[in-house]
């Protein structure tokens, strides 16, 4: 079975490296062996890798410095963005959605942990405008990959869940699918794909990994359907010297 996964599009950029483990990996990426198990494959190490503390929020984590990168090895975010090369950012999921941002004119990355609560935040979309506003990107040359992630065949939540996303807005509303007076299914990834659609990311431009977690516990763990104590995959990315 497969251990990484990659987005199509993006291995064809030199300048990035990028990979998404499944539960197949040969070691637990949650543990320091296992990420160091996983720097060694890419000939780095524990000093070049941001793993930040995951809230399920919407704070954005920049490294562009030395200082960022040495003060901050765990601070709060739920995103990481960085112009700088050969540091490896990530996050860890079981259910949520993780997303790669890369802008290659100006080679720039951003990882995102997207549970409901961030996508509820705009994580997604205050990320998206972070590097259009800060870090000099171009909408048009933005490319983005959108990873594994619980699917609207499994993502039942409660009448408060689901009256949240109707009243976010027009197009959230359009992804909650009620399935009685007190449940509904909230499809997610196509919420996030709307959005940035919206927003003015060409449709041409996402990559989407059509994989529901729930339902493929063969390949992925899944919070929602294996229990807290399940493992996590990795999503990670590295601007490199070319």
């Amino acid at each position: 079975m497969l251990s990484i996964l990659h987005f199509k599009t993006l291995q064809h950029y030199s300048q990035l490296s990028h990979c998404f483990t499944t539960r197949y990996y040969e070691r637990d990426i949650t543990t320091a062996q296992g990420q160091e198990y996983f720097l060694k494959s890419y000939q780095s190490n524990q000093s070049n890798f941001i793993l930040p503390k995951q809230v399920h929020g919407s704070k954005i984590q920049v490294i562009q410095d030395k200082d960022s990168l040495s003060n901050n090895k765990r601070d709060v975010a739920d995103a990481i963005i960085t112009n700088w090369k050969n540091i490896w950012i990530g996050v860890l999921v079981a259910d949520c959605f993780p997303i790669l941002m890369f802008e290659p004119v100006v080679n720039v990355i951003a990882i995102i942990h997207a549970g409901w609560r961030g996508i509820d935040q705009n994580i997604h979309l205050k990320t998206m405008q972070h590097l259009l506003e800060f870090m000099n990107c171009s909408i048009q040359h933005l490319l983005i990959g959108i990873g594994p992630g619980i699917g609207p065949c499994c993502f039942e939540v409660g009448k408060e869940v689901s009256d949240r996303f109707e009243k976010r807005s027009i197009i959230s509303a359009q992804f909650v699918h009620h399935i009685s007076e007190q449940k509904a299914l909230v499809d997610l990834r196509g919420l996030i794909t709307a959005d940035l659609v919206m927003a003015g990311i060409p449709l041409e431009n996402i990559e989407i990994m059509n994989y529901c977690t729930s339902c493929c516990t063969d390949l992925f763990y899944s919070y929602r359907k294996e229990g807290k104590t399940t493992g996590r995959m990795l999503l990670a990315a590295r601007l490199n010297d070319v």
